[in-house]
This record gives C-alpha cells, sequence and structure tokens, in this order.
C-alpha cells in the first residue's frame, strides 16, 4: 500500500510490517503518522475499516483525502479540529495554528 504517494507499507508476516520512503520534510511526517497509526492499532484492538480502492467519485476521493490526512495531523497532535472552510486547527503547547489544506497556507 502506499500512502499519500510518499511512504511505502508491506505487511511481510502476520507480526511484521515494513515502510519505505525517500527522506524529506513531507514523507517523514507522513511515515511518523504511519507508525502512529500502527503502533495505535496494535495497542487498542482493530478500529481502522477497510476501504475499497477505488473510490467512485471526485467528490469521495476528496472526502477520504480530507479524512486520511485529518487521521495523518490527529495522530501527530492530540487537538485537532476541522475549521471553518475545511482549514484544519491545531493547537500544540496553547498555541493555534489554521492550515489551509488547498494551498498550504498557515
Amino acid at each position: 500500500m502506499i500512502v499519500q504517494g510518499k511512504v511505502t507499507v508491506r505487511q511481510e508476516s502476520e507480526n511484521y510490517v515494513s515502510l519505505q520512503w525517500s527522506s524529506d520534510l513531507i514523507s517523514d511526517m507522513v511515515s511518523d503518522s504511519v507508525v502512529a497509526m500502527i503502533l495505535n492499532i496494535s495497542r487498542e484492538g482493530p478500529k481502522v475499516m477497510p476501504v475499497a480502492e477505488a473510490s467512485t467519485t471526485e467528490e469521495d476521493a476528496e472526502n477520504m483525502e480530507q479524512k486520511v490526512i485529518y487521521a495523518l495531523f490527529a495522530s501527530l497532535f492530540d487537538d485537532v479540529k476541522v475549521g471553518e472552510e475545511g482549514k484544519l486547527v491545531v493547537t500544540v503547547d496553547g498555541k493555534v495554528v489554521r492550515l489551509d489544506r488547498n494551498n498550504g497556507e498557515v
């Protein structure tokens, strides 16, 4: 499976998963999030439901992308909310950051 076009995840056996990526800022963030999600799954049991490989519409694909981005941020930061116009609102150490996922503006 390839996550966000950056990180390749392979299940080598029932208890072994390997990750492969080229190191850059975004790929490192995605790989950190994947590791955090895998560790949470192994501790808390399965809460992730399988999704069909191909989305039926462009709107479905965009909704899935939004959910993945939210999940990645939520795995890195405790306080993540979706604000106005779909902007992510992240609070870290009392500081609030708004991220516009459409243009990357912070």
